[in-house]
């Protein structure tokens, strides 16, 4: 919510000095999208997501090329929602195929999801818990306690 009100004062405060973003933002878009991406970037850079996504949304649907899927999914990398990220970084790659950046982009995303869970695996066969190794201890245990003679798991 912070990100949101910080973002609301700061494009009131462009909107004022009749910077892109202001009342003329509309037509600054329409008329040529690719100026503003430049200033996206920055924001992207600079860790001002909220703003570079108003930005990103005031941009009229018909400009929305693959620079702007790409800077829409460094949004979403961004904030964490890498679903949508790898999404947009998908269509920006489709859209312009040769462009190595938005390809990098998008293999670094696939490279990370495959990525996921690799420490909860059994590597090498070292280590790892399966439901198979907690019946196995809980059986063990039932065993050693009933030697003992206590009952461990009790059968109703």
């Amino acid at each position: 919510m912070k990100e949101i009100n910080e973002a609301y004062d700061k494009i009131q405060e462009m909107r004022k000095n009749g910077a892109p973003g202001g009342d003329n933002s509309d037509f600054n878009f329409r008329r040529g999208a690719k100026s503003a991406f430049p200033q996206i970037r920055e924001l992207i850079n600079a860790g001002n997501f909220a703003e570079a996504d108003v930005m990103l949304n005031n941009v009229n649907p018909a400009d929305r090329g693959a620079e702007w899927y790409f800077l829409k999914g460094c949004v979403f990398v961004r904030r964490g929602w890498y679903y949508e990220a790898q999404k947009h970084f998908q269509t920006a790659c489709d859209m312009d195929p040769s462009n190595e950046e938005y390809r990098m982009a998008l293999n670094n995303l696939t490279g990370r999801a495959r990525g996921y869970g690799q420490d909860y695996r059994n590597q090498n066969g070292v280590g790892g818990c399966s439901a198979c190794d907690i019946c196995t201890g809980l059986i063990c245990a039932d065993c050693c306690c009933e030697m003992c003679g206590g009952d461990l798991i009790r059968c109703c």
